[in-house]
């Protein structure tokens, strides 16, 4: 689907938020700009010099600016600072989880990353479309997915793990479900580096997973093959979950 929205350049994340509230995606506080500095870099060494020059061939373009500022303040600011976690689950996420169906493998509820995503705190897929497609998690530390799950169940909640930029990442990795601090464990898993199984009976027909690894990190060195600018945490491909038959009642 393809959606037209006019917002504000100097509120990116407030528009974006905006538009989540509207189509009931995952809030995003703060999301990395990739073309943010070149025009800015020469308002700021040759600002004063230009400064008349762009006042008078702008003159027309400032006045549709302020409108537009003014119709974003009315339609969209307060929307777009009041979306939240909790604003998303209240509203949202029941019926976007429900929305994702995943596959049955191995005992296990999958869901790949080529499927839509539901969350945040990850960079666009490596390899999409492929049968490797994976996801790194990053560039904050705190990787938020959301997903269907059976409440009242006692349930193993899953996170199929290829690697990670930094080993020091596995060691500080913390888990919240819904919130709250949960025990994590690893387990073997073929073919990958691990498998993240932390146990859990929700309350509701989804969860919010939070795996914090304590920070990201670029990899290689500038003008090596090998070198990856991205602040990245862990590297996955599939999460869900399974009954956890042990604590079952």
């Amino acid at each position: 689907e393809e959606l037209d929205f006019v917002g504000i350049t100097e509120e990116l994340d407030l528009t974006r938020n905006a538009i989540a509230a509207r189509l009931g995606f995952v809030p995003v506080s703060r999301f990395p700009r990739l073309n943010a500095k070149g025009s800015q870099a020469v308002l700021e060494s040759e600002g004063a010099a230009l400064a008349p020059l762009l006042a008078r061939l702008t003159r027309h373009d400032a006045v549709l600016y302020e409108r537009a500022r003014q119709l974003f303040d009315t339609r969209h600011r307060a929307e777009a600072l009041a979306y939240d976690d909790a604003a998303f689950e209240t509203r949202h996420a029941a019926a976007m989880t429900g929305l994702m169906r995943g596959t049955f493998e191995g005992g296990a509820i999958r869901h790949r990353v080529g499927e839509p995503l539901l969350g945040r705190g990850f960079h666009p897929r490596d390899g999409a479309g492929l049968p490797q497609c994976a996801v790194w998690s990053g560039p904050e530390p705190t990787l938020v997915l959301y997903m269907p799950v059976v409440p009242g169940q006692a349930l193993s909640i899953l996170l199929w793990i290829r690697g990670y930029a930094g080993a020091e990442q596995r060691a500080r990795l913390s888990v919240r479900i819904d919130g709250q601090r949960v025990a994590h464990r690893f387990e073997f898993a073929p073919g990958y580096a691990e498998l993240l199984v932390c146990d859990h009976r929700p309350g509701r027909e989804f969860v919010r997973l939070e795996v914090d690894g304590g920070e990201t990190a670029t990899t290689g060195q500038a003008g090596n093959g090998q070198h990856d600018p991205r602040l990245r945490g862990l590297a996955f491909d599939a999460y869900g979950w399974r009954l956890n038959r042990a604590h079952m009642s």
